[in-house]
C-alpha cells in the first residue's frame, strides 16, 4: 500500500519520539467557537503538557471535512481539554486528531525535501515510461494528451458551431483522443501551424522539401473525416475515412513552394459530422535531436522503438545508438544512428517520488522502503528546527539530525532497501 502524506507525518513523529500522540479521538464535543479539543484519553498527562504543540485535525473539526492544524495554547489535564487557536468550526465528538511537537507545515516541507534528497542520492525514485516522442515528428501535443480550458494545447479549432472534446474511452494511444464535432452548416477544421521543431527550436525553412502528415482517425460515417496539409497556397488532402466504425490510418504529403514560410496540418470534419483523431505526426527531414520530456528527470536508461507503427499495441524493441546532450535547461536525445521516421519511441527513465500536497496524496513507496524517506525527512526537519532554535538548543537539533542521517546512510549502504537499479543492455540495431 503506497505511503500517504498523513502516514508519513505520523511516522516522522514516531521517529522523533511523538508517535504516541498521533492517533487520538475526541471523547466529547469542544466549545461552540471551535477553541477547544476534548479527549479524556490524554487526561493522564499533567497540565500544560501540550502547550505550544500542534493539534492536527486530518478530516477537519467535524470529522468529514478538510485538513486543519492549530497551535495548542493551553492544556487542562482534569478535563483533557486542549485550548487551540480557533478552528473553522466546533470540534465534534469522536473526531480523529493528532498532536505534534513540531509544526506540521514544517514537517510537510521537510518531507518534500526528503523526497528530493532521496532522489538526488539515487535511492528512492519512480520508474517512468514516456511514449510521447515520435521519430522526426514536428507537431506538438500530437497525442492529444494535454487538454486545458476546453481545448487541446497547440491546436486551433475553426468552423461555425464546431466543438472539440476529450475522448478517453475511444482512443488510439495514451489516455486521450480529440473528438471534433462540426456545426450544422460548416465543416470543422482542427489545425496546427508548424513553425519550429520541438527537438531543436531554430526556425526551419520548409521550402522545396517533402512534408508528410499522418494520423489515426475514427469515424462512423463515410466521407466525414480526413486530414490535410497546406502551405497557405496549396492544400493536399488524404482520402476520407471509410466510415467503418474503427480506427484508420490516413496520410498525406505536400511539397511547399519557394515562397512559403510555414506549413499547417489539419483535421477536417464535414458539416453535421463528428470524428476522432489521435497519434498524429508530421515529418519533413531527420531531426538531429528530440527534447526529452520533463517527466523524465533522470535518464533515459533505455530507449525502445515500435516494431510496427501500424499496430495499436505493437511491441517495442530496444534501439541502440543514442546519447543525451544538454543545452540550458533542456536535455536532448541525440541519435548516433537514426531510427525509422514516424515510429514511436518508448523512453525509460526516472523521476522523484510524487511530492504530497494533501494528506491523501500517495508516494510510490511502501514498507520497508518508506523508512529511508522517513529518516531523511526527520533529519531535514531537525536541521530546519536548528535554524530557528535559541543558541543553547541549536547543537541538540544538529546532533539529532546527524544521528538520523547516519541511520539513513546505514540502511542505504546495506543495500536491502534501495530500489532496483536497472542496467541497460545494448542491443543491435534493426
Amino acid at each position: 500500500m503506497p505511503t500517504t502524506r498523513a502516514v508519513a507525518r505520523r511516522l516522522i513523529a514516531e521517529t522523533l519520539g511523538g508517535g504516541a500522540f498521533t492517533v487520538l479521538t475526541t471523547t466529547s464535543a469542544g466549545a461552540l467557537g471551535g477553541t477547544t479539543v476534548v479527549s479524556t484519553n490524554i487526561a493522564e498527562y499533567g497540565d500544560d503538557r501540550f502547550n505550544d504543540w500542534w493539534c492536527v485535525l486530518p478530516n477537519g473539526p467535524g470529522g468529514s471535512g478538510s485538513y486543519e492544524a492549530r497551535l495548542v495554547t493551553d492544556f487542562v489535564s482534569s478535563s483533557g481539554s486542549l485550548t487551540i487557536r480557533t478552528a473553522s468550526a466546533q470540534v465534534g465528538n469522536s473526531v480523529t486528531f493528532e498532536l505534534h511537537r513540531y509544526n506540521p507545515l514544517i514537517t510537510h516541507l521537510a518531507l518534500i525535501e526528503g523526497i528530493k534528497s532521496c532522489f538526488g542520492d539515487n535511492v528512492l525514485f519512480r520508474e517512468r515510461l514516456d511514449e510521447t516522442l515520435v521519430v522526426d515528428n514536428m507537431l506538438l501535443n500530437s497525442d492529444f494528451e494535454t487538454f486545458s480550458a476546453g481545448n487541446f494545447t497547440n491546436w486551433t479549432l475553426t468552423g461555425v458551431g464546431a466543438s472539440v472534446a476529450q475522448s478517453t474511452t475511444i482512443r488510439w494511444h495514451g489516455s486521450d483522443a480529440a473528438f471534433v464535432t462540426a456545426g450544422a452548416t460548416a465543416s470543422a477544421i482542427y489545425n496546427q501551424s508548424v513553425t519550429s521543431s520541438p527537438g531543436d527550436a531554430n526556425i526551419f525553412d520548409p521550402r522545396n522539401m517533402l512534408w508528410k502528415f499522418g494520423a489515426w482517425v475514427y469515424a462512423t460515417s463515410a466521407d466525414t473525416a480526413r486530414i490535410q496539409i497546406t502551405d497557405g497556397v496549396d492544400t493536399e488532402s488524404s482520402e476520407y475515412h471509410t466510415g467503418q466504425m474503427g480506427w484508420e490510418y490516413l496520410e498525406v504529403t505536400l511539397m511547399p513552394g519557394s515562397t512559403i514560410t510555414s506549413v499547417a496540418c489539419r483535421f477536417q470534419v464535414a458539416a453535421n459530422g463528428s470524428a476522432r483523431i489521435d497519434a498524429a505526426f508530421c515529418t519533413v527531414s531527420p531531426l538531429a535531436r528530440l527534447a526529452i520530456p520533463s517527466t523524465l528527470q533522470r535518464g533515459p536508461t533505455s530507449v525502445l522503438i515500435q516494431a510496427d507503427r501500424n499496430k495499436q499495441n505493437a511491441p517495442y524493441v530496444p534501439w541502440n545508438g543514442w546519447h543525451v546532450e544538454g543545452e540550458n535547461e533542456t536535455r536532448y536525445l541525440v541519435f548516433d544512428a537514426h531510427p525509422p521516421s514516424g515510429h514511436r519511441l518508448r523512453l525509460v527513465g526516472r523521476s522523484a517520488l510524487t511530492e504530497p500536497t494533501a494528506d491523501t496524496t500517495e508516494m510510490e513507496i511502501d514498507e520497508p522502503q518508506n523508512r529511508l524517506l522517513i529518516l531523511k525527512s526527520a533529519a531535514v526537519l531537525m536541521r530546519m528546527m536548528a535554524q530557528e532554535a535559541p543558541s543553547g538548543q541549536r547543537q541538540d537539533y544538529i546532533a539529532r539530525s546527524n544521528e538520523l542521517q547516519e541511520e539513513y546512510l546505514g540502511l542505504v549502504r546495506s543495500g536491502h532497501m534501495r530500489m532496483y537499479q536497472p542496467v541497460q543492455v545494448q542491443m543491435a540495431r534493426w
